[in-house]
């Protein structure tokens, strides 16, 4: 398993915001409010946690489940 990283951030240029998204799951650029960090924690989280199971159901190379 690998930890989540949301970055955030002054910097709010696209090429800032694309080098960020390239090494962490999400960016928020200051300022920001309280509720989309909450909201983008919550997005992250679901998100790997859909990603274990679908990766704990599908069959492995010998069609054992993994």
């Amino acid at each position: 398993n690998t930890i989540p990283i949301i970055l955030l951030s002054a910097k709010a240029q696209s090429s800032d915001i694309q080098a960020g998204l390239s090494v962490a799951d999400e960016y928020i650029t200051k300022p920001f409010e309280p509720l989309e960090l909450l909201e983008r924690v919550a997005t992250v989280i679901a998100e790997r946690r859909g990603a274990g199971r679908a990766a704990a159901s599908r069959p492995s190379a010998t069609g054992e489940p993994a």
